[in-house]
């Protein structure tokens, strides 16, 4: 039976790309999870419901974490207005984590580049140093069509990508794409910002980041 009182619940919301992800934690790992949360009338239920499943109420969560961005402009403002509402009902911190920032936590000790897409046939791409990771922090960071997205794989073939688990609309067949130094993110983003929330990178700010060609800060 899982105590109600416990302090360390977390609750992360993921709304900022397509699809979306719920996620709760607990004791040092992620212990309920929920995949395809995304429009903004099913976000709440879909909360109530992760609860709900775990024989947790909404007043059990101590702590929110909510993906800014990069992503949909429609979802993420979908994510921060329910996290900042919850926030404001509840009386409990509520921490903006980004996108790239939880892929790139998949392998926090190599150099890496982190790539979520954002739709519309474009990806973010944020460069991270081994053993660095800026929650909320949009340094070295771009967006890319496919197109561009090929031509840095292979540009930069000896530097690891790590794409969002979401992410699936890349061909792998194609002959221009170089992904023998890619790997896949096995977690929905929500539970790896839990992760992240617990060891301590909690961003300074709610401020939602949006994917922006034209404000490009390329390597």
């Amino acid at each position: 039976m899982i105590k109600h009182s416990d302090p360390q619940i977390i609750l992360a919301i993921e709304t900022a790309l397509a699809g979306g992800s719920l996620a709760l934690y607990r004791d040092g790992d992620v212990y309920a999870d929920v995949r395809g949360v995304s429009r903004s009338e099913d976000v709440l239920p879909a909360i109530n419901a992760l609860l709900q499943k775990v024989e947790l109420g909404i007043r059990d969560v101590k702590e929110i974490a909510v993906s800014l961005g990069p992503g949909s402009f429609t979802g993420i403002r979908i994510g921060i207005a329910t996290a900042l509402g919850l926030k404001a009902s509840l009386g409990v911190p509520c921490f903006g984590i980004m996108t790239t920032a939880a892929v790139g936590s998949t392998l926090a000790d190599i150099d890496r580049y982190a790539v979520v897409p954002v739709g519309r046939g474009q990806y973010s791409v944020q460069y991270f140093q081994a053993g660095k990771i800026d929650s909320n922090e949009p340094s070295k960071f771009w967006v890319v069509n496919k197109s561009e997205l090929c031509r840095m794989t292979i540009e930069y073939s000896k530097t690891t990508f790590v794409f969002a688990h979401e992410f699936s609309d890349l061909d792998r067949s194609t002959p221009t794409v170089d992904l023998s130094n890619a790997i896949i993110s096995g977690k929905p983003i929500a539970n790896l910002m839990c992760h992240l929330l617990v060891n301590g990178h909690k961003g300074s700010g709610m401020t939602p980041i949006y994917a922006r060609p034209e404000t490009n800060q390329v390597r």
